[in-house]
C-alpha cells in the first residue's frame, strides 16, 4: 500500500508554519518519521526530541532547503512515477503488494530506503531527493520506479525470516549498527546484489548505470576495476566490515573509489551464481544463504 504522508505536511511548509508541521506532519506520522531518523542517523534508538530539531532546523530555519524543494517540486510526476513503479514491480513480484511504502518529507539524507515498521520490511522515499540530481547522480522523476524496486527488493529479502541475514535482525532488535559489527561483510553484498538485480528484473530494458544508480562514467570506472575490486573484498569479506569499511563500500566515504561499490559488486556476485545456476528462479534467490552465492564451489 502508497501512503503520501507528505501531503501532511507540505502545505505548512510552504506557509513556513512551524506549528502546524509539527502537528500535522510529525506528531501524526510519528512511528514513520521516528524510525526514519533512526535510519537516518544508523542507530536503534534516536530521542524524538532530536528528531523534531533537525527538522525544524533543515525546513524552517536553512532557507536554502525550502528554495531546492520547490523551485523542482511536482506533485502529479511524484505520484504518477510511484504509482507506476509499484504496479510494474507487482507484476514481476506479487508478493510485494504487502509491503508498506510511505513516500515522505525527509531530511535530505536518502533518496529511497528500505526500514522496519512495527518490525515489518517497509519502504521509505523522501519527496526532496527527487526532481533533478541529489549528491550529483542525476534523480529525474522518471527514474523513481528505478529506486523503489530497489529499497522493495531489501524488503522481500527481509520478509523471509528464515533467511539468514533476515534471522539474524529479527532475534536482535532489528539493529543494523550491531550487524555491521558482527555479521560478514558478504551479507551486505548479496543484499545489495538482490536489491539491484530486482531493478534489472522489473526494468531489463534499463541501462545498467540507471539500474544501478551510477552515470555511465562511474559504471564504466567498476567494469575497467571489476577484478581488481573482487580480489580486495575476497580477502574482507569474512569478517564484520564495521560501520567504517560498512560506509566505504555502500556509502561515499572513501574517495579512491566511487560511491555505492558495494552495489555492483553485489550483483556481479548474484550474476555469477545465476550463471552457475541458469535453472534457479529470481524469487529463489532471496531464500539462499549469502555464504552459498558468494562460494565459488556452489
Amino acid at each position: 500500500m502508497i501512503h503520501y504522508i507528505y501531503l501532511d505536511g507540505i502545505n505548512a511548509l510552504k506557509e513556513l508554519n512551524w506549528e502546524a508541521f509539527l502537528n500535522n506532519y510529525l506528531e501524526k506520522n510519528r512511528l514513520v518519521i521516528k524510525e526514519y531518523c533512526n535510519n537516518f542517523f544508523f542507530t536503534k534508538e534516536v530521542p524524538w526530541e532530536r528528531c523534531i530539531e533537525e527538522y525544524k532546523k533543515h525546513w524552517f530555519e536553512e532557507s536554502k532547503n525550502r528554495e531546492d524543494l520547490f523551485s523542482k517540486f511536482n506533485e502529479e510526476k511524484i505520484r504518477f512515477n510511484v504509482s507506476k513503479g509499484i504496479d510494474k514491480i507487482k507484476e514481476v513480484f506479487p508478493e510485494a503488494e504487502d509491503i508498506d511504502v510511505y513516500v515522505l518529507i525527509g531530511l535530505y539524507s536518502s533518496n529511497a530506503f528500505q526500514y522496519f515498521l512495527e518490525g515489518r520490511p517497509a519502504v521509505g522515499l523522501a519527496v526532496e531527493a527527487h526532481g533533478t540530481t541529489f549528491f550529483g547522480i542525476p534523480m529525474p522523476y522518471e527514474d523513481i520506479p528505478l529506486w523503489l524496486s530497489h529499497e522493495i527488493g531489501h524488503a522481500l529479502h527481509y520478509k523471509n525470516p528464515s533467511h539468514p541475514l533476515a534471522k539474524w535482525l529479527y532475534q536482535n532488535g532489528l539493529k543494523l549498527d550491531k550487524a555491521v559489527e558482527e555479521l560478514p561483510l558478504f551479507e551486505f553484498l548479496i543484499d545489495e546484489g538482490l536489491a539491484v538485480m530486482t531493478t534489472r528484473w522489473v526494468f531489463p530494458e534499463e541501462p545498467l548505470h540507471k539500474v544501478l544508480g551510477y552515470t555511465e562514467d562511474v559504471y564504466q570506472w567498476f567494469v575497467n576495476n571489476e577484478k581488481e575490486l573482487l580480489s580486495r573484498l575476497r580477502n574482507i569479506w569474512d569478517k564484520p566490515p564495521g560501520k567504517e569499511e560498512y560506509f566505504r563500500y555502500f556509502s561515499g566515504y572513501d574517495e579512491s573509489i566511487p560511491p555505492r561499490t558495494g552495489y555492483y559488486i553485489g550483483m556481479r556476485l548474484i550474476e555469477s551464481f545465476i550463471e552457475r545456476h541458469p535453472e534457479i528462479d529470481k524469487s529463489e534467490l532471496f531464500t539462499i544463504p549469502a555464504e552459498e552465492i558468494v562460494s565459488p564451489s556452489s
